[in-house]
């Protein structure tokens, strides 16, 4: 089974500020094709939004790609947003309030950060591979594949 690997998706900073879903799914479309390749799964490691109704969206349109998805929340999943410029439909006071909202659903959560793409294999001291799969695609203004020479592709990998 191929599985794609990516994170910090920060989607929130190429769709527009909007409540409405037809809106944002065309950014997603457009942020999909730029940023995403086909495989049956995808793991996405943290990072997907701040906003909270861009965030349930976007996994909403994810969902239509693949055979699963597997998340794993980042600390800007989490954020707490009272009063903030996105204008959420959702105010929490405090982070654990956010987690507590979400832990309702029966999430499982885990936190993942990083704006360099890494792909690495190492072998730990009892000689058993692992392979560390990095892949952010990041604020606009960044490229994180630069300093590794790595590309999309290489984060497409066969599962057994």
């Amino acid at each position: 089974m191929k599985y794609f690997f990516i994170s910090d998706l920060h989607v929130d900073f190429y769709a527009p500020l909007s409540r409405n879903t037809a809106t944002l799914r065309k950014y997603f479309e457009r942020f999909f094709e730029q940023n995403f390749l086909s495989a049956d799964a995808c793991c996405i490691a943290g990072d997907i939004a701040n906003d909270y109704f861009t965030y349930v969206e976007f996994l909403k349109f994810i969902a239509d790609k693949y055979s699963a998805i597997y998340v794993c929340l980042g600390n800007h999943d989490i954020i707490t947003e009272i009063g903030g410029r996105y204008g959420v439909d959702r105010e929490f006071a405090t982070s654990e309030e956010k987690i507590a909202y979400f832990l309702d659903d029966g999430s499982i959560w885990q936190a993942g950060h990083t704006h360099t793409a890494i792909k690495r294999v190492f072998t730990d001291a009892k000689g058993k591979r692992h392979l560390l799969l990095c892949n952010p695609v990041g604020y606009p203004e960044e490229n994180p594949y630069a300093e590794h020479e790595l590309k999309r592709e290489d984060f497409v990998v066969d599962v057994e």
